[in-house]
């Protein structure tokens, strides 16, 4: 080492236990900046919302949190004499850190610093690099690196007076006997080039990103060329997860499904993760889960070393979303998928192959779907109904039920849920598909027997705009919707944009929905399976009615102007292939819910409509809002053609049912320090964040109240995915499952799921019996569509 100060050494003394990982690296403050515009304007003062102070670059944030999760690390780097660089040292030996061999530069330069500007799925970055430049191979112990079992490096593009001994200082490494890994990180210069080829021979494990593998590689297949060049490969994909290259193999696992406040830091996490198992030598598959699971955390909160300073809300995250036998997260919704070939195959080769298999097998399920509908309109009580909803727990019911009928399981999201821009749900259409398909691994049930929908897709997400700047976003979406697989497509283009007269004329609705169509079709032209469309414009208010309910049945005329006005639109289009692939019509039946009541359907006010559709070729009717309708409803509108019936909020609304329920047992048998407290926390969380039910729920203090909890509405269900709220409910069930609750308490709140527990039909699992609540609404439709099993 040269004669600069060591500025770590008057913060810490070093210890005698040997290092898991010794890392050099860069190490600066990140100020985060929150609510500034994308365009920032000269000569003008722009007002920001908020902004945190933390610990930043990829080096020490991966330092900062691998020791948190009980690595011991040392680190090495330069920081100017100032504040800044003693504050960053602080943070770090606070985490455990040992960072008595960080170095002060004698030069005068200042301690670096990044700015972020972070937007809702993209970010600006500005980084004064000052003191990082300058750390040279003289600032480095070798010696003392070499105490530890690993060795790593992040940022290899800020090091420019260290590049060229890079080389040589991963040699030194291995010959002194560490294992190396690499994270890249991204070159500002864009060049990807230097030093990167000398070094990769001497990497064990490369960490990247997908699109810093891809500037890596320089061609493709990326994966393919960038694994033959490092004995592993590890490639962070955000919210598709993680996959590894090893010896001829590519593993995959799904990321968690989190609520994101901030992605800073999160690809560094995950190296923090995956290198506390791997230098445990743990499975392969078990270190990207856990790598996975730390990414995870790290989003929930600004930051890249925030969720890991509050210690107490770690552990309950950790518990709450690992669990090591299945050694990968619980909810992350699949046990690790894992392709071995017998002779190395290509990467893009298996994905082409994959995606190849499940284009067929979404043809094969459509077939089945539309043969369905075929003996519907041969007068068979057959059918399909549509779950709607992303809620992971009513999924899981759906699936297993469907496993018990053996029937096909149709799962739509909405425009508003997912889109290109993430909807309220923070997914684009490829990841809700990944994550419906996660889910169906774990539950083991087939991926070819799912078929996956796009409801009311059009240009409603942006109505406040003009329409042309709405379609245009509306076609970005269909497009989505139909690369990712979506089989089966409602197209809506019926609400009104910012400058269209009201309401709607029924040409330009049909117009504007064939021009969604002929989109989903250039998308979808390479696919085995091309999508089956749902038109139709006439539906109950999504989610129920707001107002007092005032319900007409759709005309036959006006079904008859529907499909004649889209019919002519698509012709316009070349689209009469398309045309033939139409399904259903979507139509007002009667049926009808508000916060209190449900309107029953009533076959005579009906029977018009139903019989006029038989006039229609290969046509059903698609009943939307049919949540609450008693069994004997359903079979009568399944028996007059509504083929599709759609159900979404009755599904939360009987799991939160089963959740209060659960709550109630909890208050009545677990100790008062130790109970959840859910329903005080939804409450709070509800009153504070409004925006999901004040437009809705009206009335005096105690009407709201009495709507928040139990309205048919269910506008509860927006708020499960809070982090406070997924917390208690996670402590809610984690205290029933160890302290399971006697028979005569459950009996009292949930009668029917003790007297299932009492028959050795579930057992008494908290998530059990959330599940048979949930299936027992979800039997009612199977039973209506003859998908029932008999016996």
């Amino acid at each position: 080492m040269n004669s600069s100060e060591v500025v770590g050494s008057s913060l810490q003394k070093g210890s005698s236990e040997q290092p898991d990982v010794a890392i050099v690296g860069e190490l600066n403050p990140d100020l985060i900046v929150y609510g500034a515009p994308r365009e920032l304007p000269e000569e003008r003062e722009v007002l920001a919302s908020g902004f945190t102070l933390t610990l930043g670059s990829s080096s020490a944030i991966l330092a900062h949190n691998l020791s948190l999760l009980g690595s011991k690390v040392t680190f090495s780097s330069r920081v100017g004499g100032d504040a800044l660089g003693q504050m960053c040292c602080r943070w770090l030996q606070d985490a455990g850190v040992r960072v008595d061999h960080v170095v002060q530069s004698a030069s005068g330069s200042n301690t670096g610093i990044t700015v972020i500007l972070p937007f809702a799925t993209t970010r600006r970055i500005l980084t004064y690099p000052g003191a990082m430049f300058e750390m040279g191979i003289d600032d480095l112990d070798l010696d003392y690196l070499a105490t530890a079992k690993h060795f790593h490096l992040s940022s290899l593009f800020l090091h420019r007076k260290l590049s060229a001994d890079i080389p040589e200082l991963f040699r030194e490494m291995k010959r002194r006997g560490l294992t190396t890994s690499l994270d890249t990180n991204d070159d500002p210069e864009d060049k990807w080039a230097g030093v990167l080829e000398d070094v990769l021979p001497l990497v064990d494990v490369l960490l990247c990103t997908e699109s810093e593998l891809a500037k890596m590689a320089k061609a493709e297949p990326a994966a393919e060329r960038m694994s033959a060049k490092v004995p592993l490969l590890v490639v962070k994909r955000g919210a598709a997860g993680a996959s590894a290259y090893f010896e001829g193999r590519r593993i995959d696992v799904p990321s968690l499904r989190v609520e994101v406040k901030d992605s800073v830091g999160a690809g560094d996490t995950f190296d923090a993760g995956f290198l506390h198992k791997w230098v445990r030598k743990a499975p392969l598959e078990t270190c990207i889960a856990y790598g996975n699971l730390t990414g995870g955390l790290s989003v929930t909160r600004s930051g890249g070393t925030e969720a890991f300073c509050d210690r107490a809300y770690r552990e309950i995250f950790f518990q709450q979303h690992w669990q090591q036998e299945k050694l990968v997260p619980s909810n992350s919704g699949t046990r690790s998928v894992v392709t071995v070939a017998t002779e190395p195959r290509p990467a893009a080769v298996s994905n082409m192959t994959s995606e190849f298999e499940k284009s067929a097998a979404s043809r094969n399920s459509v077939d089945e779907m539309r043969q369905l509908l075929r003996e519907n309109r041969e007068g068979k009580r057959r059918g399909i109904y549509s779950v709607c909803t992303a809620n992971r727990l009513v999924l899981e019911a759906a699936f297993a039920q469907a496993a018990r009928d053996g029937s096909l399981l149709l799962i739509e999201a909405t425009c508003n849920q997912v889109n290109q821009q993430g909807g309220y749900t923070g997914m684009v259409p490829a990841q809700f598909r990944d994550y419906i398909h996660a889910i169906a691994e774990e539950m083991h049930f087939p991926i070819e027997r799912v078929v996956l929908g796009g409801d009311h897709l059009g240009p409603n997400p942006w109505k406040d705009e003009p329409a042309s700047v709405a379609m245009e976003k509306a076609c970005i979406m269909v497009a989505a919707y139909a690369d990712a697989g979506f089989s089966k497509i409602h197209l809506d283009a019926s609400m009104a944009c910012a400058d269209d007269a009201t309401p709607l004329a029924p040409q330009e609705i049909a117009e504007r929905a064939a021009r969604l169509c002929e989109v989903a079709e250039n998308a979808s032209h390479n696919s085995a399976a091309r999508p089956v469309y749902v038109i139709g414009t006439e539906v109950p208010t999504p989610g129920g009615a707001v107002e007092e309910m005032e319900i007409e049945v759709t005309s036959t005329e006006s079904l008859r102007e529907t499909l004649e006005v889209h019919r002519r639109a698509f012709e316009r289009r070349n689209l009469l292939s398309a045309w033939d692939r139409i399904i259903g019509v979507v139509v007002q039946p009667g049926v009808e819910f508000g916060h209190d009541t449900v309107e029953d359907y009533q076959p005579d006010k009906a029977m018009q409509l139903s019989e006029s559709i038989l006039q229609q070729d290969g046509i059903v009717f698609e009943a939307h809002s049919t949540d609450y309708q008693t069994a004997e409803s359903l079979r009568q509108l399944v028996s007059g053609h509504f083929g599709i019936l759609k159900v979404g909020p009755e599904l939360t609304f009987v799991m939160r049912e089963a959740i209060f329920g659960l709550a109630r047992i909890e208050e009545e048998w677990i100790a008062e320090q130790r109970r959840s407290n859910l329903r005080a926390i939804i409450e709070q969380v509800m009153l504070e964040h409004p925006g999901n039910w004040k437009g809705y729920y009206h009335g005096d203090e105690r009407q709201q109240h009495i709507a928040r909890a139990y309205s048919l509405s269910d506008r509860i269900r927006y708020y499960w995915p809070n982090a406070e709220i997924s917390k208690a409910l996670a402590v809610l069930l984690e205290n029933l499952r160890e302290h399971p609750a006697p028979l005569p308490l459950l009996s009292q709140y949930l009668p029917r799921q003790a007297e299932a527990i009492r028959t050795g039909t579930i057992s008494n699992d908290p998530v059990s019996i959330i599940h048979d609540k949930v299936r027992e609404s979800l039997a009612r439709y199977a039973d209506a569509c003859g998908l029932a099993l008999r016996g």
